[in-house]
């Protein structure tokens, strides 16, 4: 909670709340069999990941709690669904043509690669705020090592398009091939998208997430 605007309260202390409606958003398994005993509320709405692991689930609804499922990852799955259909052609898009287009130079390319990144936020923000995060660290050998990623993060984004522009003659060619497959692989993509979509809508998407988060993830270490 916000200090001064509300009573600061821990995780624990949240979950046996006596309030009519509980909403977990901060937490995977944030309620599980060790402390759904202690749940006080009428409703428990999952705004995260799997905030109530199954065995809690089952205990609670026993105990006439409702369990509303993962309100987010459903809404969200909806839009990948719908994003799917208007890949697929089945739903119809609007848009607009820029018409206006920098001139090459030292005036263009800065425009074009603020439009890039602007686009490319939502995938490149999380890794690149972790690396920032990390420079910032006080310990010296979290600064080397948050350095060397940096170095190494910054070549994977810039190599390949230097690599495109030493090639062009034949990235031209794979661009082609692109293009002359485009329905294809929009037919694959779209249906790909669409299946993520009805597994985030059934909840079927969450069960795999924390399979590969205890059997993968939770084991792995990084190399660097």
């Amino acid at each position: 909670s916000l200090h001064g605007f509300a009573t600061d309260i821990t995780p624990e202390e949240l979950v046996e709340l006596d309030v009519d409606v509980l909403v977990l958003a901060y937490d995977y398994g944030a309620v599980h069999a060790g402390n759904a005993h202690a749940v006080r509320a009428r409703y428990v709405v999952e705004a995260t990941n799997r905030a109530v692991l199954p065995e809690a689930e089952r205990f609670l609804t026993g105990q006439g709690v409702q369990v509303i499922p993962d309100v987010v990852a459903s809404i969200g799955g909806v839009i990948v669904i719908l994003m799917g259909l208007m890949f697929l052609g089945v739903v119809g898009q609007r848009g607009f043509t820029v018409r206006w287009r920098p001139a090459a130079g030292l005036v263009g390319a800065p425009l074009l690669g603020a439009a890039f990144g602007l686009g490319m936020a939502p995938c490149i923000s999380p890794v690149l705020g972790t690396l920032v995060a990390a420079n910032t660290s006080l310990n010296a050998d979290s600064q080397g090592r948050a350095l060397f990623l940096t170095v190494c993060y910054a070549l994977g984004m810039g190599l390949p398009f230097i690599l495109i522009a030493a090639g062009w003659s034949r990235a031209e060619k794979a661009s082609k091939w692109l293009r002359d497959h485009h329905r294809p692989i929009q037919i694959v993509g779209g249906t790909l998208m669409i299946a993520m979509g009805l597994l985030m809508v059934s909840g079927l998407w969450e069960e795999l997430m924390a399979l590969v988060q205890s059997n993968l993830v939770n084991q792995f270490e990084t190399v660097i």
